[in-house]
């Protein structure tokens, strides 16, 4: 069952790129989307702990240079924020998402297709019901 209380930010500079992702996550019922252009705007989003992001989505590209700052707000916050870093560059046929350090993972591939999206959007959903029982 999809949680529609999710509040998803999709940070990709490419704005096709980013409102085909928003497009998808629509098809599966996820409409807290906010697509985001600036990694600044992603710091200060994440930064704010009155209203907090569930999921983030984040072009790979992004995090040359800055990615560490990034990555230590997200493990700081009391909430968990679950983190999809995905390459544009197409290096596989298909992303996989894999677990790395906790609520951060890391596809190999573009997440461009709604069945890819799909299996990350159920680990998001199983990791954050986990997150919400007492």
């Amino acid at each position: 069952m999809v949680n529609k209380a999710l509040r998803i930010v999709i940070a990709e500079s490419d704005g096709r790129r980013g409102l085909k992702l928003e497009r998808i996550l629509n098809a599966l019922g996820y409409y807290g989307v906010a697509p985001i252009r600036s990694l600044d705007e992603v710091l200060c989003i994440t930064n704010n702990e009155g209203q907090p992001i569930d999921v983030l989505f984040i072009n790979a590209a992004w995090l040359v240079g800055r990615g560490a700052e990034l990555l230590n707000t997200v493990r700081s916050k009391s909430k968990p924020i679950q983190v999809l870093i995905y390459n544009d560059q197409g290096l596989a046929p298909r992303p996989v998402p894999i677990l790395f350090g906790g609520a951060i993972n890391v596809s190999a591939a573009p997440v461009v297709d709604v069945e890819s999206m799909a299996v990350y959007m159920a680990i998001v959903e199983t990791v954050s019901g986990r997150a919400r029982r007492p």
